[in-house]
């Protein structure tokens, strides 16, 4: 069995680890609801050599905002998306972002669920940016 303690998860430098992410993407998530790469920072989570997971993070103002992030589902259940959402808050503070945002649809628990073991609350943005129906969440650092 996977276990994220054996995942490295690096910071996608070049176009052949971006070419990774869409694949992910491709492989974890519908058409609609994948994301472009260009202006995000991304993350790759290694089994070995094979990339079996991703998640990504645009700065906005003071804020980062913790966009699509995803697991291949042979490694899910290990813990590998907290350890994830983690990377990218480590990276925030270096920033200087002040807090971290997100979202997630409702039928998502298990997103939702990382996100509070990571310590993040949901929150009622002032502008409810990706519409009604979503869940926010928010994390102060």
């Amino acid at each position: 069995m996977p276990n994220a303690s054996r995942v490295a998860i690096r910071q996608v430098t070049g176009t052949t680890e971006l070419a990774a992410v869409e694949r992910l993407q491709a492989a974890v998530f519908t058409p609609s609801d994948r994301v472009p790469v260009t202006g995000r920072v991304w993350w790759l989570g290694w089994d070995g050599s094979k990339p079996v997971a991703f998640a990504g993070l645009r700065l906005v103002e003071d804020a980062a905002f913790l966009c699509l992030s995803g697991v291949l589902r042979t490694h899910r259940g290990r813990g590998l998306q907290v350890h994830l959402i983690q990377t990218r808050e480590r990276f925030a503070r270096r920033t200087g972002a002040t807090a971290c945002i997100t979202y997630t649809v409702p039928d998502n628990p298990a997103s939702g669920n990382s996100l509070i073991r990571a310590g993040f609350r949901l929150y009622e943005p002032q502008f409810a940016w990706c519409g009604r129906g979503v869940l926010y969440w928010q994390k102060t650092m």
